[in-house]
């Protein structure tokens, strides 16, 4: 049995939008029980889950028949927490699955309303980084299994040869009320080339939720991935790693790889090496 497929029943609806638990919930449930649920998607979970049947979005947000819900927590899009709500209006038990402690409470948020999951589950691994302050009365971990699998592909596809010197991963920078700024990767990632004058093979994977465009400037500097390459089938071809705090950072760095994390402090920009 996967790790997550105690937390389904009978009747079992799973939103999601973001790439993150979109893609946890894939990687740890049984296709046997995925196959029996009823789907909410939108954004990047459309491509994640495209192997199941998902009704149109226009359909019902929460159909009568659903007697349990199972959302990602993300803060791209308001779908997730639409049905976190409707869910919680209509007494109907709801399952909250978190791919990172970062940005805990813009998950449940929304323009001053908030919601609460009857569980909200989390990896093993990201416990340590919770917040002193949540409330842990209905939190559960569990063994995220695509976890080890992609340092794993990373370690294995090492010893084929480097395509790039580095990639940078794309990922918006989230302020304090949850509003993610996508523009601020181009920043940091000029930052970087500046630094790296000495090489020229440089990639960007895009995150699967930006709609910006790669900046004109930008555009003969850096080879875009290919999106049918894996995240980690694409950061085993490159020697370093680049990106703002990243879930794809921390097993680049675990999987050996040179890494390094962007962040700003008092609106001043820092490239910083991360360690396993």
């Amino acid at each position: 049995m996967a790790s997550l497929d105690q937390f389904f029943s009978p009747n079992t609806l799973v939103a999601c939008h973001d790439a993150g638990a979109a893609q946890m919930i894939l990687d740890n449930t049984t296709d046997a029980v995925l196959k029996l649920c009823t789907f909410r998607l939108r954004g990047p979970a459309k491509n994640i889950f495209s192997g199941y049947d998902a009704d149109a979005i226009s359909a019902s947000l929460l159909p009568s028949k659903i007697t349990k819900v199972i959302c990602g927590t993300g803060w791209q899009d308001s779908l997730e927490f639409e049905i976190m709500k409707e869910a919680s209006r209509r007494n109907i038990p709801s399952v909250a699955v978190v791919d990172r402690a970062t940005n805990l409470y813009f998950r449940f948020s929304r323009d001053g309303e908030t919601v609460k999951p009857t569980t909200v589950v989390i990896p093993q691994y990201e416990m340590p980084k919770l917040p002193a302050d949540f409330d842990t009365r209905n939190l559960l971990s569990f063994v995220d299994d695509g976890w080890q699998r992609q340092i794993d592909t990373i370690k294995q596809n090492n010893s084929k040869q480097m395509e790039l010197d580095s990639l940078f991963i794309g990922q918006p920078l989230v302020d304090e009320d949850g509003h993610a700024d996508f523009n601020i990767q181009y920043q940091f990632l000029r930052d970087w080339l500046a630094s790296r004058a000495d090489v020229s093979a440089h990639g960007f994977r895009p995150h699967p939720s930006d709609k910006t465009k790669l900046p004109g400037d930008l555009i003969n500097k850096v080879k875009i991935s290919d999106r049918n390459l894996s995240a980690s089938e694409d950061i085993a071809r490159a020697r370093e790693i680049i990106g703002i705090d990243s879930f794809l950072l921390e097993i680049s760095a675990l999987a050996g790889k040179r890494t390094f994390r962007c962040f700003r402090v008092d609106e001043q920009l820092f490239i910083e090496k991360q360690e396993p």
